[in-house]
């Protein structure tokens, strides 16, 4: 697992995961549960990747260190949406098989 951080439209920062890119093998997108960390998602990136281009990602500021109250709306569903738009943008997927 290769993990890299993306901006989201928003200015909050997004962790994610790909696994090593193979070429011709489609994408699988792993949405996981909030307060999870992308390290959790270790086993489901070993059993996938021979069959396919694996990602996943942390939701937004459910882990941040910060300890100030998150901003109204941050957790509204189509932030989370603009955010799994922006990982697959920093990824170059145009297209996935999604999971969660």
């Amino acid at each position: 697992m290769k993990e890299g951080v993306a901006t989201g439209a928003d200015g909050v920062s997004l962790n994610y995961a790909t696994s090593e890119y193979q070429e011709g093998k489609p994408w699988m997108a792993l949405i996981i549960p909030f307060s999870m960390r992308v390290s959790v998602a270790r086993p489901f990136f070993d059993f996938f990747q021979p069959q396919y281009n694996v990602v996943s990602w942390e939701s937004r500021l459910i882990l941040s260190d910060a300890e100030e109250p998150a901003p109204e709306g941050a957790f509204e569903l189509s932030r989370h949406v603009k955010d799994f738009d922006t990982v697959l943008t920093a990824c170059n997927i145009k297209k996935c098989v999604v999971v969660g």
